[in-house]
């Protein structure tokens, strides 16, 4: 391979990886006709990871649910990373009395 990378020689593919060619996929004898494919104008690209037929698989929400779910976990991360620590911050000095500890260490709490 180019840029410096070196071939997995252990195994025939890397775990994890998509094979490309028809002829990987019928490993089993199950034939490309049992694996899922998209909908609409792209019938004809089979899907890699293969959703579940579990309803809440989350490869078979629609996408305003999927959009939902990754809105909250981003307000979670920036409420969480740039509200909390401010407000640690500016009682640093009566966190420190009130349990007796140097400001130095109350400060390591937001760092």
């Amino acid at each position: 391979m180019g840029l410096g990378v070196l071939n997995y020689a252990k195994l025939d593919h890397v775990p994890g990886a998509v094979l490309l060619d028809d002829l990987s996929i019928d490993v089993d004898g199950s034939g490309i006709l049992n694996l899922k494919k998209g909908k609409g104008r792209n019938s004809h690209i089979i899907l890699a990871p293969q959703p579940a037929d579990d309803p809440n698989d989350p490869l078979k929400w629609p996408l305003w649910k999927r959009d939902l779910n990754m809105l909250i976990i981003f307000i979670g991360a920036l409420l969480f990373a740039c509200v909390m620590t401010p407000m640690i911050s500016a009682g640093t000095a009566v966190i420190a009395v009130n349990l007796s500890v140097p400001i130095a260490k109350i400060s390591q709490l937001s760092g």
